[in-house]
């Protein structure tokens, strides 16, 4: 084979393959399935934290984690991402509360489907928060 055609069939294969590259190359931001919660009557900077248990079984409880610091700079609101929990789309139940205070809500019942490639959503998306079915994303707790 002549060197002529050695380089003009490597440059058709890097043509080819950058083509595919190029037409999966996708950008963020990602969907996230989640809830933001706001805490507008909070004055002072407080830790949301989050109780979690064996979805639909309330008596066993997995782990008990921080989702996050409440405070001005972030207009006293958390994502809660269920899906960092690691148990995929059928993530555990919870319970959040914030640090120093005696008031707790619910999340239960979570469930969602992650539709992926370059137009990745998050579809399906329900929970219960305090028993009410919810299919937002945000939750204001006054």
């Amino acid at each position: 084979m002549s060197k002529v055609l050695v380089r003009a069939l490597r440059l058709i294969a890097f043509g080819i393959i950058l083509s595919l590259h190029a037409g999966c190359n996708c950008k963020g931001p990602w969907p996230v399935a989640g809830v933001s919660v706001q805490y507008p009557n909070l004055t002072t900077p407080s830790e949301l934290q989050a109780i979690l248990f064996v979805r639909d079984d309330f008596a066993h409880v997995i782990d008990t984690i921080t989702l996050g610091t409440l405070g001005e700079d972030n207009g006293f609101r958390a994502l809660i991402d269920f899906e960092a929990t690691g148990f995929g789309e059928l993530p555990p139940d919870y319970i959040i509360f914030v640090d120093n205070t005696t008031h707790t809500d619910t999340i239960s019942d979570i469930s969602f489907r992650r539709k992926d490639g370059c137009k990745a959503r998050i579809v399906d998306f329900t929970y219960q928060f305090n028993g009410e079915v919810r299919t937002d994303s945000r939750v204001t707790i006054e």
